[in-house]
């Protein structure tokens, strides 16, 4: 698990709510980044698929493999602003906004 500097990580408790104008002015560098990893993951997601011959696999390796990819990736890229929160949920928390990350195989069509 990655050390978490305290002051990074923001208490839950001092949410409040934003227009989507401000939101997006605030985080206009954010999502370039996060998409920017993507050929990254998908490398990593490939490159360990591989290693198991379709009839192995079961029935939701693929999504669980490439959400921990993806993981991995946004852990590398954001060390002290992601962890995991209740339920197991994967959050990244940057200029005070919380993303809860998740994808699936569905949503990404790796080839």
């Amino acid at each position: 698990m990655t050390n978490l500097k305290e002051s990074s990580i923001l208490p839950i408790e001092d949410r409040s709510f934003v227009s989507k104008g401000k939101c997006l002015s605030e985080l206009k560098n954010l999502p370039s980044n996060l998409f920017a990893l993507f050929p990254t993951v998908k490398k990593h997601f490939n490159a360990e698929i591989r290693n198991t011959p379709p009839e192995a696999r079961g029935r939701d390796l693929e999504a669980t493999l490439f959400n921990s990819k993806m993981v991995q990736s946004i852990q590398s890229y954001f060390p002290y602003d992601c962890r995991y929160v209740k339920y197991g949920r994967f959050i990244l928390q940057k200029y005070g906004y919380i993303f809860l990350l998740g994808v699936t195989i569905k949503e990404c069509h790796i080839i």
